[in-house]
């Protein structure tokens, strides 16, 4: 009886899970399709410096999707036509861009390592491990080498990660004291 209830609450989980990715993927895309939208109809909403401000920032593509440009335009144009708050902005949306992909490629290789692992075996022998757990950490037997690939895999990410969170700071810091050069009263 205990081995049917966990079946049944491992594919509780994973139809839960499906259900969930299925329904915030419909809510992103509608939202994102929204955004797209009525960025191209209502400008003086979605892009009121382009109206309002002395030097306005370089337009964005009347594209359906035109306003991811954002993310390939220079720094010095960002900084200078924007300002340094939309330079922060956009130098943290580039880190967690970076990030999100990183995380994205070692979780591909750390299901691939977890749902190749045999079963961990219980004091009977048996392995209730099914649905999502095959590819989660709950795969892996307690004394396994394999837990050596997470904690690696841990320690990389989060070096990599500090890493370019020190360098897109040190990258605001350089265009803040530029900023601050060209406008001495601003000290």
């Amino acid at each position: 009886r205990p081995r049917r209830l966990a079946a049944q609450t491992m594919a509780a989980s994973t139809s839960a899970f499906v259900v969930s990715v299925v329904i915030n993927s419909a809510i992103a895309i509608v939202v994102l399709l929204a955004f797209s939208y009525l960025r191209r109809r209502s400008p003086r909403i979605y892009a009121p410096r382009r109206f309002l401000a002395e030097q306005p920032p370089p337009p964005l593509s009347d594209r359906f999707f035109g306003w991811i440009d954002v993310l390939y335009f220079s720094m010095e144009e960002i900084a200078d036509h924007c300002g340094l708050d939309a330079l922060a902005i956009i130098l943290f949306m580039r880190f967690g861009l970076c990030t999100f992909l990183l995380l994205l490629i070692v979780a591909a290789i750390m299901m691939a390592i977890n749902g190749t692992a045999s079963c961990p075996s219980y004091t009977d022998g048996s392995c209730d491990v099914e649905g999502l757990d095959v590819i989660s950490l709950s795969n892996i037997d307690d004394r396994s080498r394999r837990m050596w690939a997470h904690a690696i895999f841990a320690f990389l990410v989060s070096s990599i990660a500090m890493y370019e969170l020190y360098h897109a700071y040190e990258l605001f810091v350089k265009y803040r004291f530029r900023y601050l050069q060209r406008n001495p009263h601003l000290h």
